[in-house]
């Protein structure tokens, strides 16, 4: 799909019956997911609006499906509304050495995740993963397991899926030298000094400084901080409330034919 396209014209040969059934589904996912964004009873009353973790048993394919309607100018803000993505301080998203980044809220704590510029260290370019601030050699924290998937976590591990069916514009938008990001499809006339700095991002987030986490210092205080945040999450949320939240929305989505 082309950066400025809109929505996706039907195939010609489709006939009047089967376009109406298709804005019909169209429209009764898009309710189904704003419901889920604001929803307030049984285990959703433990979770902040727009909480990730309300996603969970919802299959994948469905969130997808729902962000492609928009054309990738419109993609963010469509992924805010479904809770796949979150805002911090007012702003849906950030930049850092070449890598876009966005935000997910999962259990109440903020993550946010970048879009690999080369593709190193095992990574897929292009693809999307969690990280857990930047440290103070500029070095994006994380672990193999967020190369690796899901950093434990698998409602992260639903965000990235969806990242990257519905963020996936040409790689070379992503670098600014190329065209200072005024073609970005996160831009929407936003400028540069809308951004958060590494530091800001650390202690908006994370609520810390983080600058003595190093690359080249010891693995053992990146990886502490980063089990630190996912505890944190895991005790926000507990297995019975996620295993109520996924047969919740199975049910739901099941009555609704959507599957």
């Amino acid at each position: 799909m082309k950066l400025m396209e809109g929505i996706p014209k039907p195939p010609q040969e489709e006939s009047l019956e089967k376009r109406h059934e298709r804005i019909e589904r169209e429209i009764k996912i898009h309710n189904f997911l704003t419901e889920r964004r604001t929803e307030d009873k049984g285990a959703f009353e433990k979770l902040e609006e727009g909480d990730a973790v309300r996603l969970a048993g919802i299959p994948d394919e469905l969130i997808i499906e729902e962000i492609n309607q928009r054309n990738f100018l419109e993609r963010l803000g469509a992924a805010i509304e479904a809770s796949v993505l979150t805002q911090v301080d007012g702003l849906s998203w950030s930049y850092f050495d070449n890598r876009p980044i966005v935000f997910t809220k999962v259990g109440g704590q903020t993550i946010p995740l970048y879009r690999s510029a080369t593709g190193a260290s095992g990574k897929s370019k292009g693809e999307w993963y969690p990280f857990f601030g930047i440290g103070g050699d500029f070095w994006f924290i994380k672990s193999k397991d967020a190369v690796e998937g899901n950093s434990r976590n698998p409602i992260i591990g639903i965000v990235q899926r969806v990242l990257n069916e519905t963020f996936n514009w040409d790689k070379s938008l992503d670098i600014s030298r190329n065209n200072g990001l005024e073609k970005h499809p996160f831009s929407s006339g936003t400028t540069g000094d809308q951004y958060m700095s590494y530091k800001e991002l650390n202690e908006r987030v994370f609520q810390k400084d983080l600058s003595d986490i190093t690359l080249s210092g010891e693995a053992e205080k990146a990886h502490e901080h980063i089990y630190s945040v996912l505890a944190q999450i895991k005790k926000n949320v507990s297995l019975d409330t996620l295993k109520e939240i996924v047969e919740e929305n199975k049910k739901k989505v099941t009555e609704m034919n959507l599957i």
